[in-house]
């Protein structure tokens, strides 16, 4: 999908590039405002390992809003 148009990809795979957009730079903040909100759950909880993985290995501080379990 890499050549899509915005408009042309679901919203869970846009949602999937902002969150490798936002790993891609190790930031010492990452503010996660419902990451897994358009994934079924074995998707979810694949999203959520790998933003706590990511936020360890950078030494960054990891918030995340959801209502999810």
């Amino acid at each position: 999908h890499m050549h899509a148009l915005p408009q042309a990809v679901s919203h869970g795979q846009a949602q999937r590039a902002a969150i490798a957009r936002a790993l891609l730079h190790r930031p010492a903040l990452l503010l996660a405002d419902e990451p897994t909100a358009s994934l079924d759950d074995r998707s979810a909880e694949t999203v959520v390992s790998l933003l706590k993985n990511m936020a360890a290995e950078c030494g960054s501080t990891l918030v995340v809003a959801t209502h999810d379990a």
